[in-house]
């Protein structure tokens, strides 16, 4: 799959804050779910850790942009870690993760909690 999208003849794969979100702001349903589906939904932390990183505050702003445009999308936040540490702590953490992405977004972004789900995964192996 190319990783570039193009709306209206524009690619947006490249752009960010007020570009982005006005190249989004219009979109159709089509459109729209082209955008959902070229998104990088991969979040990442440090090691045991729930701190959010700049690449990962970036991709949560593209997000944020389409939450605020179609407020009827919904979003599942799902807090994942890798096999080391006991279950219960990995649980802990993929549950903080999962809470620190959902809480950039209403604090950041002002993003009712509604439309945000969060829930931890067990350990990746």
């Amino acid at each position: 799959m190319d990783d570039n999208v193009s709306i209206n003849s524009v690619d947006i794969s490249n752009l960010e804050g007020a570009a982005f979100d006005d190249a989004v702001a219009n979109l159709s349903s089509e459109e729209l779910e082209e955008v959902f589906q070229t998104l990088d939904d991969t979040i990442y932390f440090e090691l045991a850790s729930y701190q959010l990183s700049a690449s990962s505050q970036i991709t949560l702003d593209r997000y944020a942009s389409i939450l605020k445009n179609y407020p009827e999308r919904t979003m599942e936040i799902q807090g994942h870690c890798d096999v080391r540490g006991t279950q219960s702590f990995n649980m802990s953490l993929g549950l903080s993760r999962a809470q620190a992405v959902k809480n950039y977004l209403q604090i950041t972004h002002n993003i009712p909690a509604c439309p945000l789900h969060t829930s931890p995964s067990p350990p990746d192996s």
